[in-house]
């Protein structure tokens, strides 16, 4: 394998590709998701009806009681 200008070149089944590693063609996983002043004001609500639970435990606990928080 060798290093070039716009990324890496690989070689696949005897044909070499070059795969572009820019910015724009990285993976976007993991990233944070942005939420709006409402509905953070309502998961705050959430966690302090919770008992202050981790986020795993807030996941069912608003689960088990959406009908509730609806």
């Amino acid at each position: 394998m060798t290093q070039t200008l716009s990324g890496k070149e690989v070689i696949k089944k005897g044909k070499i590709v070059v795969a572009d590693l820019t910015k724009d063609n990285l993976s976007r996983r993991g990233c944070k998701k942005v939420y709006g002043r409402g509905v953070f004001e309502a998961l705050k609500r959430l966690w302090r009806v919770s008992g202050y639970a981790s986020s795993k435990h807030l996941v069912w606990f608003i689960r088990l009681n959406h009908e509730k928080t609806l």
